[in-house]
């Protein structure tokens, strides 16, 4: 008996919805890595302080008069994105040169943006929708399509979402965990203080929760949860 027409179409679907499945998981971890890369440096910012925090540049002027990157481009968040993305990449299952290379790459990308930025009279911290974001996540597909060819439609779009998404969390943080809740605010301004200080916030506040609860977060969900993993617990 023939197969009904309907049947070789469904057969169709499957296959290609099981085709795509594999791309939409290495997109997913390459989006993981760029955005391990880009949170690094506030990561290490909200966990160490002041600590560790000298600037890359040395606070050395550019012929301008102006700085060459700026204080928030510090020795600590290079070193912590290098890390974070080789380290991140072998968990996603990426060679270690992937990781390493996507970070050497973002890192340059972001350090030509301050460049650029301290260049056009931006001050440092200055967030810049779309321009903060284009180097920092464009550079680093000069290494990831040596290890999976994609096309230029992929890289737009990949490119697109990392840059909305830091975008999100460079708001969040500078706007939220460092911004001035009032004119004569009494405190030096630190994100682990208004954190504190937001855990006890009103309702509007709740749908940042986790964000508020990241050292929770990371503690009990990330190192603990692989710890027991690990170990076979």
């Amino acid at each position: 008996m023939a197969e009904h027409p309907l049947g070789r179409f469904d057969d169709r679907l499957n296959f290609r919805a099981a085709a795509d499945r594999p791309m939409i998981l290495l997109y997913a971890k390459i989006l993981i890595l760029l955005w391990s890369i880009n949170f690094a440096p506030p990561l290490l910012a909200h966990f160490l302080d002041t600590r560790w925090d000298r600037p890359f540049d040395r606070n050395r002027l550019f012929r301008d008069g102006r700085p060459l990157f700026g204080p928030h481009k510090t020795d600590r968040g290079l070193i912590g994105a290098l890390l974070m993305g080789t380290g991140i990449g072998l968990l996603l299952g990426f060679p270690w040169w992937v990781g390493l290379g996507c970070a050497v790459l973002s890192m340059v990308g972001d350090l030509s943006t301050s460049f650029i930025k301290r260049r056009v009279g931006l001050t440092s911290g200055t967030v810049t929708p779309g321009i903060d974001q284009l180097l920092e996540g464009l550079l680093p597909f000069a290494v990831l399509v040596r290890y999976e060819p994609l096309g230029t439609a992929e890289v737009v779009t990949l490119l697109t979402v990392f840059a909305f998404g830091a975008y999100l969390g460079s708001w969040f943080f500078k706007r939220v965990l460092l911004g001035k809740p009032q004119e004569n605010y009494p405190r030096p301004l630190s994100s682990r203080v208004r954190i504190r200080e937001l855990r006890r916030c009103s309702p509007p506040l709740l749908p940042f929760h986790v964000w508020l609860n990241i050292e929770d977060v990371i503690y009990h969900q990330l190192i603990m949860k692989s710890t027991f993993r690990l170990l076979g617990l």
